[in-house]
C-alpha cells in the first residue's frame, strides 16, 4: 500500500546547499474555512501550528547551471511569522 498523506522530509535532503529567500513569508490561506474578507490561516494537521509559505531559490550551484534560478514555494509550520537569516 502506498503512503497516504504528507510524509516527513528533512530540509537537508531536499536542499543540501541551503536556499535563498526570494520574498517574504506569507500566511497559507485555508480556503475551506475562509469566507469573503475573513481570511483564516491554514494549520498543520499533525502539529496544529500555523502554515507559512515563502518562495525560495536553491543555493546548489548545479541547480541553475543551465538556466536562470526559478523560485520554488516552500511551506513551513511555525508558531509565528519568521524572518530569513542574514549572512
Amino acid at each position: 500500500m502506498a503512503m497516504q498523506g504528507p510524509f516527513p522530509v528533512e530540509f537537508g535532503m531536499v536542499f543540501p546547499s541551503g536556499v535563498y529567500a526570494a520574498g517574504g513569508f506569507e500566511k497559507v490561506r485555508d480556503f475551506d474555512r475562509s469566507s469573503g474578507d475573513r481570511v483564516v490561516q491554514q494549520t498543520d494537521k499533525a502539529t496544529g501550528l500555523p502554515l507559512w509559505v515563502v518562495e525560495v531559490i536553491d543555493a546548489d550551484p548545479q541547480a541553475g547551471a543551465w538556466r536562470a534560478p526559478t523560485p520554488t514555494g516552500a511551506s513551513l509550520a511555525r508558531s509565528c511569522r519568521t524572518s530569513p537569516a542574514r549572512r
